[in-house]
């Protein structure tokens, strides 16, 4: 039984890009790059790549048939062209996180709800272990 080969598509063809495809040839997948960019430094390590506008549907169509998975390297790939393959084939990570780094009023309500969100787990987290630690310091000192 032999596996099927995996050709990642990766969105942007910049220095992030040429690192991911370099790493993903050591783990022999096959890459091909979606860049708008003739000088991309990643089309030079990729196994294919194509150069089109990000919103270019007919080559985004060829690139989409061409591989498993896709993926993007930088934040500025448009939301609605992640969108739109993600209707076709798994996307990685999710797109609707370029939704909120594309906008940076978004972004910083989301970095504020999360740490809200961390800051409570923590606090709870804190009392569970104060609790804990008296109870076993009463346990201790009783035995005594």
């Amino acid at each position: 039984m032999s596996k099927k080969n995996i050709t990642l598509g990766i969105f942007g063809g910049g220095q992030l890009g040429k690192f991911l495809v370099q790493s993903a040839r050591k783990l022999k997948i096959k890459t091909i790059v979606y860049t708008d960019s003739n000088d991309s430094p990643a089309i030079y390590y990729a196994d294919d790549f194509y150069v089109a506008k990000y919103t270019n549907k007919k080559t985004i169509n060829k690139f989409i048939k061409k591989i498993d998975v896709a993926t993007f390297e930088f934040e500025n790939i448009p939301f609605n062209t992640l969108r739109y393959v993600t209707k076709k084939i798994k996307v990685y990570p999710n797109p609707n996180i370029i939704s909120i780094l594309q906008d940076r009023l978004k972004e910083k309500n989301f970095l504020n709800f999360i740490k809200k969100k961390l800051l409570n787990v923590l606090i709870f987290f804190l009392i569970i272990a104060l609790i804990i630690y008296s109870k076993t310091t009463k346990q201790n000192s009783s035995q005594v």
